[in-house]
């Protein structure tokens, strides 16, 4: 019998899905917003990264400077933007130095890598950052870390859900988390007739799991998605997926698509899809002669590859026609997707107005600091 999937909308954002507070200041009433956020890599060691967004002035002799966490081993500075200039680890901070920042664009992430004792358990979601500039009037603000501590996510769990979709205690039709792998997902009501399970796997970054002939693409993400019983789902479904690294918000991806034979196939979508982040963030207005940043709320956990509007609007599906095999929306049971980023833009970590632009933003301030919430992305058909 065949799995049927009509109309299924994948949308990869960050796995943060309670939306932060509005920023009630415009980018020309903001030098610069500062995110951190935090990992657990494969390894068991802990990546802390930093990254920042502009306001509408250039902003020069920045620096970043991100402590290390109590208990924690500092190993090494992984990965910052080719514009920046590591300084190095003094006493308890990690500190890097870019000359010029360009109005209204975004930079980063700057990333550490540490260790905590073994069998420790408060491994704080973020760390504390200060970053300065001198010009165009000299400031400093403060990237204040969320509350709460990071855990090690599952590599496969499910959801069950019935005619209602994705609901809360209270009836409240919300993104919900599956088990204990990061993953969020938003289902509308009467999406599926009956109870169905929706499975996820994260496969393993490899080089004989990855698409072939794409070494300019570095891979955020490779999951397995499966559905049971066969059913139709007769809305589109959005997603929330953390990948192994964090980066550039707004850099642009590539989706690939692999119908369960191993043949992964490059996804054309109608407009640019890029990375997005829910930064947890405070802001110095440059107006405000460095009084106490004000902190906007925000998750910080996992960073994520993210098509805004993927499937978003009921038109594309897993194994589509223009896949070949399947046609009018149908394909078998379990579907592979593949998310990478170019690999030189990672490497300069930076995203300008004009990319921004086309992405259909004009701030990168508000970018950065208000993606789209999952429920803005599907709606009932």
């Amino acid at each position: 019998m065949s799995r049927k999937f009509t109309r299924i909308g994948l949308l990869l954002i960050v796995a943060l899905l309670v939306p932060i507070q509005s920023l009630s200041a415009v980018a020309s009433d903001v030098t610069l917003v500062a995110g951190s956020t935090g990992l657990i890599d494969e390894d068991g060691t802990v990546l802390y990264s930093v990254i920042l967004a502009s306001g509408d002035a250039t902003v020069e002799s920045v620096g970043i400077q991100a402590q290390i966490p109590p208990q924690a081993t500092f190993i090494e500075a992984l990965e910052f933007p080719e514009s920046a200039v590591l300084a190095g680890q003094v006493g308890t901070a990690v500190t890097w130095e870019v000359a010029t920042l360009d109005g209204n664009s975004i930079l980063g992430p700057f990333t550490f890598r540490v260790s905590f004792p073994e069998g420790f358990a408060d491994i704080p979601k973020g760390v504390a950052a200060t970053i300065t500039w001198i010009s165009p009037t000299s400031g400093i603000i403060d990237a204040t870390p969320e509350e709460g501590t990071l855990k090690p996510l599952a590599d496969r769990g499910q959801i069950v859900v019935d005619a209602q979709g994705t609901v809360n205690e209270a009836g409240e039709n919300v993104p919900l988390p599956v088990g204990e792998t990061g993953i969020e997902v938003l289902i509308l009501p009467n999406t599926v007739a009956e109870p169905t399970t929706f499975s996820f796997r994260r496969i393993p970054i490899t080089e004989d799991a990855l698409p072939a002939d794409v070494e300019d693409t570095w891979w955020c993400v490779l999951f397995e998605m499966g559905v049971d019983p066969a059913v139709e789902l007769t809305q589109p479904i959005a997603l929330s997926v953390p990948t192994r690294r964090v980066l550039t918000p707004g850099l642009e991806t590539t989706i690939f698509l692999d119908q369960g034979d191993g043949n992964w196939q490059e996804f054309s979508t109608p407009r640019p899809e890029s990375v997005s982040f829910v930064p947890n963030f405070a802001k110095q207005g440059i107006r405000r002669e460095l009084a106490a940043p004000s902190q906007f709320g925000g998750f910080g956990g996992f960073n994520s590859c993210a098509p805004v509007g993927f499937g978003g609007f009921g038109t594309v599906g897993c194994g589509f026609g223009q896949f070949g095999g399947f046609g009018g929306g149908f394909c078998q049971f379990n579907c592979g997707f593949g998310v990478g980023v170019n690999v030189d833009d990672r490497a300069q970590a930076v995203v300008s107005s004009d990319d921004l632009q086309v992405l259909g933003s004009e701030s990168a301030i508000e970018f950065f600091s208000n993606p789209p919430a999952l429920s803005e992305w599907i709606k009932p058909q």
